[in-house]
């Protein structure tokens, strides 16, 4: 896979297909392999560009804070380089943060969004919001990643048939640098952009599985506050879904790209 120095580090990405392009982001401590599901389907149609933001993957992980302005920022230096100008941007979690990022913040180059399992803030300002963060510190710090791997695996996929896939989690978070997934998470620590939703221009997908840590209501609202956004709703499903029902969420975001 190719990379590119862009503001100041290394960036890991994949290109694959031909046609309009269409940016994939990750979620928090995972990768471009997030879309091993996607990708040999959107780039029959497609061009897409699947990037491992910084922290994460094959891209540099400087010891510096983070920001989703930053990954932003990162990913649209990439696409300046590669002469990419006009693109649509599918991210899921922390992806989907950078999503509704990008589309406020350079709204003549995104032409659509689709913004998997994701709030429009993050707020860290209550008693089980704070606990909720410090238990995730405490366990990268003392139990390392590993750990948080697995704990994460399970919740991801709770199901007794989903062994397999906790294991892969559980491996590939082990692969994360500690202090970059600790910035990481900083970097959606108190993010918002409830208050900039009604300025997005272009058309947006706000997916969700219905049995996501956020819930359905609030995905709605979010839906309603964007000019030309929607909401579609994937059944029996969790935070993975892109993993989980690969299928049904391939067909919603093409029948969503395809539509005029």
């Amino acid at each position: 896979m190719p990379q590119k120095r862009i503001n100041g580090i290394m960036i890991n990405f994949e290109i694959k297909g031909q046609g309009p392009n269409l940016v994939l982001i990750h979620g928090l401590g995972s990768s471009l392999r997030d879309w091993e599901y996607q990708i040999p389907v959107f780039a029959q149609k497609y061009r897409t560009i699947a990037i491992d933001l910084r922290g994460h993957g094959q891209s540099g992980k400087p010891k510096a804070r983070y920001s989703i302005k930053g990954f932003a920022e990162d990913i649209i230096q990439l696409l300046n380089s590669e002469q990419i100008d006009n693109f649509s941007v599918l991210g899921i979690s922390m992806g989907a943060a950078i999503t509704y990022q990008l589309a406020i913040d350079y709204p003549n180059q995104v032409s659509k969004i689709i913004a998997v399992n994701m709030a429009a803030s993050l707020k860290i300002n209550s008693i089980k919001t704070r606990f909720a963060y410090w238990k995730r510190t405490f366990v990268v710090k003392i139990l390392g990643m590993k750990k948080i791997g697995e704990i994460i695996g399970r919740n991801l996929f709770p199901l007794e048939s989903q062994q397999d896939l906790q294991s892969i989690v559980a491996d590939r978070w082990a692969e994360n640098e500690k202090g970059a997934y600790l910035q990481s998470m900083d970097a959606l620590k108190n993010w918002s952009v409830e208050n900039s939703l009604q300025q997005m221009q272009c058309p947006a997908l706000i997916l969700t599985a219905d049995q996501d840590y956020t819930s359905i209501s609030i995905k709605q609202a979010i839906a309603e506050k964007i000019p030309l956004g929607e909401l579609k709703i994937i059944q029996n499903a969790h935070h993975a879904v892109p993993i989980e029902k690969p299928e049904e969420f391939n067909q919603i975001v093409l029948n969503f790209l395809d539509s005029n």
